[in-house]
């Protein structure tokens, strides 16, 4: 009889150590899955601010360039009239 006390008492044990393993399990997964979370939006954030960055980059290089050619234009309008008839010329002869 004492025995069969005893098996009783390790079962319940075990299975109290198995409810305890699915709950620290759980919380685990909670927290993997928390972090992952976590990683992706820190990615996509770092992601969008270097998109910003570049197109902040290359909108101000844009913007530079328009500039230059406006003086350019502005400096030697004959030259830049004979430039834009010939890329022209040339284009419609290409695509024709």
């Amino acid at each position: 009889m004492a025995r069969a006390a005893r098996n009783r008492t390790d079962i319940e044990v075990i299975s109290d150590d198995i409810v305890a393993l699915k709950r620290d399990l759980s919380s685990l997964m909670s927290h993997v899955k928390g972090g992952a979370v976590n990683g992706v939006d820190a990615a996509a954030s770092a992601a969008r601010d270097e998109a910003v960055d570049f197109y902040g980059r290359w909108a101000a290089e844009g913007t530079r360039s328009a500039q230059s050619l406006r003086r350019k234009i502005n400096q030697q309008p004959v030259t830049s009239l004979l430039v834009a008839l010939a890329v022209g010329f040339v284009g419609g002869r290409v695509l024709r």
